[in-house]
C-alpha cells in the first residue's frame, strides 16, 4: 500500500533548473495506522490529522530510502529543532517542520496539513535548500493536494509535494 505519493511542478524553478513531472510513491504499509491517526472535531466534520505522526513516517521513510546524516525534526522529543531559515528579507525567518542533512545536501520538509498558501514560507525553504544542494518538499493530506499543486504551477514554484491519502 503506497501511503506517500509524490508530484513535482514542471517547468523552470527558481534557479533555472528544468523540473520534470514526476509521480512514485513510497511503501509505507507497516505505518498506515499511525499515519492515518486523525480525529473529528464535535463542531462539523473536518478533520485533523495528527502532524507528528506524518513527520515519524516521513522520518522512517527517509531513513529506510537513504543514510542521512541528521535529521532534526520540529517539536519531537527525541530529534532536536531545525535551525531558524531567513531568506532575503532577513527581519522574517521560517522554522521547517523538518531538515534532513546529508554529506553534501540539506532538504527541507514542511508539512502543511491544512493546505495553508504560504508562498513566501515556501520560497525562502526552496532558496536555503536549492543553496545547501537539496530541495524543498511540501507534504499534504490528498485532500488538499490538487488545491496546493495549482498554486505551485501557477506561480511557478519547482518543489516537490509527497501528498499522502487520508
Amino acid at each position: 500500500m503506497t501511503l506517500f505519493n509524490i508530484w513535482k511542478n514542471s517547468g523552470s524553478d527558481n534557479s533555472g533548473t528544468r523540473v520534470e513531472d514526476f509521480q512514485t510513491g513510497y511503501d509505507l504499509s507497516g505505518l498506515s495506522e499511525e499515519l492515518t491517526n486523525y480525529y473529528r472535531i464535535n463542531k462539523g466534520m473536518e478533520q485533523h490529522i495528527d502532524k507528528n505522526a506524518v513527520i515519524r513516517a516521513m522520518i522512517s521513510v527517509i531513513e529506510d530510502d537513504g543514510e542521512p546524516d541528521k535529521i532534526f525534526a520540529r517539536d519531537l522529543d527525541e530529534y532536536e529543532d531545525p535551525k531558524n531559515i531567513t531568506g532575503k528579507d532577513e527581519s522574517r525567518g521560517f522554522v521547517p517542520d523538518m531538515a534532513v542533512y546529508y554529506d553534501e545536501a540539506v532538504d527541507i520538509y514542511e508539512v502543511e496539513i491544512s493546505g495553508e498558501i504560504n508562498i513566501e514560507k515556501w520560497l525562502d525553504l526552496q532558496s536555503y535548500a536549492r543553496k545547501h544542494n537539496g530541495n524543498l518538499y511540501l507534504v499534504v493530506p490528498d485532500v488538499v493536494m490538487d488545491k496546493v499543486k495549482k498554486v505551485l504551477k501557477r506561480n511557478n514554484i519547482g518543489v516537490g509535494l509527497l501528498y499522502f491519502n487520508t
